[in-house]
């Protein structure tokens, strides 16, 4: 039980590091654009922080006016490092989109790109990590479990690709752009309607569970209209 926890662990990591950083590279952005309103709060929270532990701990028998230069002095820190952070952060951007594929492409197709990578492909290993669960549990209500997060992750998965379906054109690699091979696009399809075909075998047409059936008839609605390319 400890070895399978550890293999789905490990995808859940991988998923854990991307959101991680897909939240710092907004934040990021953010920033870089002088987005006035993060600043501030970025830096209240780190004053408010330290003036909390000034107080409490460290500096309980010094003076009031000492405690005032060092607020007045972190703040002035933070707001240079602010200042620091906004360069490097443009200039890093810059050198970025010199080479490689940001060079032409905006960055909403990047994501989109991003999210089919590290996020919907790995999703569907979760999904099959979950199905030889299933079929090897006799317990009801965690084969129920098992069930109810394969949907789920098929879910996000649909999500994420049903622009790059539709848009396939913007996505595709050709022979003028490195994108998503078609070959990888149709083996994410193959592998998403395998899945979606276990749900229905598993679970029929209806539940019982209303938002249970209307989740399943939106999956089968979406996947069924993916086609190989």
């Amino acid at each position: 039980m400890a070895k399978d926890f550890e293999q789905i662990g490990h995808k859940n990591i991988e998923l854990l590091r991307f959101y991680v950083s897909n939240d710092i590279n907004k934040i990021d952005k953010k920033i870089q654009s002088n987005d006035s309103q993060m600043k501030g709060y970025f830096l209240a929270s780190l004053v408010d922080i330290l003036i909390v532990i000034i107080f409490d701990k460290y500096m309980v028998c010094i003076a009031i006016w000492e405690k005032v230069l060092w607020i007045i002095g972190l703040i002035v820190l933070f707001l240079i490092l602010s200042k620091f952070v906004s360069v490097f952060s443009k200039w890093r951007n810059d050198r970025k989109k010199e080479s490689g594929r940001d060079k032409y492409l905006p960055d909403n197709i990047l994501q989109k790109i991003d999210d089919f990578d590290n996020i919907a492909c790995d999703g569907l290993l979760i999904c099959e990590n979950y199905i030889q669960k299933y079929k090897e549990e006799h317990e009801k209500y965690i084969k129920n479990f098992y069930l109810y997060e394969i949907i789920h992750y098929l879910s996000k998965i649909t999500d994420i690709f049903r622009t790059i379906y539709a848009e396939r054109e913007l996505y595709i690699s050709d022979e003028n752009k490195e994108l998503l091979d078609s070959y990888r696009i149709n083996n994410f399809i193959e592998f998403a309607v395998n899945i979606n075909s276990f749900l229905h075998t598993e679970l029929g047409e209806a539940t019982g569970i209303k938002s249970l059936d209307n989740d399943l008839k939106n999956l089968n609605s979406t996947i069924s209209k993916w086609n190989s390319i």
